[in-house]
């Protein structure tokens, strides 16, 4: 992309978060998702970010035994 509104590597790292837990901006994730067309390997790396923060989500909902939590005391 090569217009005043296209996004710097360093920028669209920094949304990938906001993407992931869908409180991004219409216009925002457009931008995004452009980058993502134009920039080689930004597609993996999203990928990567969204399983790990699906990952963290699903230990948070994890209950910890009462015998674990002792122990990590």
């Amino acid at each position: 992309m090569a217009n005043d509104d296209a996004l710097t590597r360093k920028e669209a790292g920094e949304l990938v978060t906001e993407n992931v837990e869908h409180v991004m901006l219409p216009e925002m994730r457009k931008r995004l998702g452009e980058h993502v067309e134009d920039c080689p390997g930004f597609e993996n790396y999203l990928e990567q970010v969204q399983l790990t923060i699906g990952i963290l989500h699903q230990l948070a909902e994890e209950r910890i035994s009462s015998t674990t939590k002792q122990e990590l005391r």
